[in-house]
């Protein structure tokens, strides 16, 4: 004789050791974000103010060799005196040339005995995370981020658009 819903029962005690077996064996990875790194790195020309034609000089080089990274950074003017603060406006004038919007350019004075003029800005390098190789053993321990691969990727055509088209300069 069999007791109406012994089967039932059975069926469902079978479900539920089903799910705690394959729930038990399933791996819990939390997701992981894209980590990036930022590293400040300041470029500066400091000039003794003797020769203004020369210090006029060392300034137009170094905004032509700065010129794409002055072009997104504040850019800090410092003079010390009369000639320097000249010297300053005469910065301000190349920077606007190549580019560089005159909100980011910052003018300061300070008061020594020395005739120093001094421009600087600093530049955010952006490292993103390294990837290791993905291999089909490495899949189903979940060792990997598979994420950083297509978000380092997505990082790299934000910032080098040029990079990721191929376009070599």
């Amino acid at each position: 004789m069999i007791i109406p819903g012994l089967f039932t029962y059975i069926k469902w005690v079978a479900i539920y050791f089903v799910m705690v077996f394959l729930w038990g064996c399933s791996s819990s990875v939390d997701p992981k974000g894209m980590e990036l790194e930022l590293y400040p790195v300041t470029a500066k020309l400091t000039l003794d103010i003797r020769q203004y034609e020369g210090a006029k000089q060392a300034i137009v080089t170094f905004v032509q060799t700065h010129k794409e990274q002055l072009l997104f950074s504040k850019v800090e003017l410092n003079a010390s005196s009369k000639s320097a603060a000249k010297l300053t406006q005469f910065a301000r004038k190349q920077l606007t040339k190549v580019g560089v919007d005159p909100i980011n350019i910052s003018v300061k004075q300070s008061h020594t005995d020395q005739s120093h003029f001094l421009i600087q800005f600093t530049e955010y390098i952006v490292k993103t995370e390294r990837c290791e190789p993905t291999s089909i053993w490495s899949i189903s321990s979940m060792k990997n981020n598979y994420g950083c691969y297509v978000e380092g990727n997505r990082w790299q055509t934000m910032t080098n658009p040029e990079r990721s088209a191929g376009i070599n300069e």
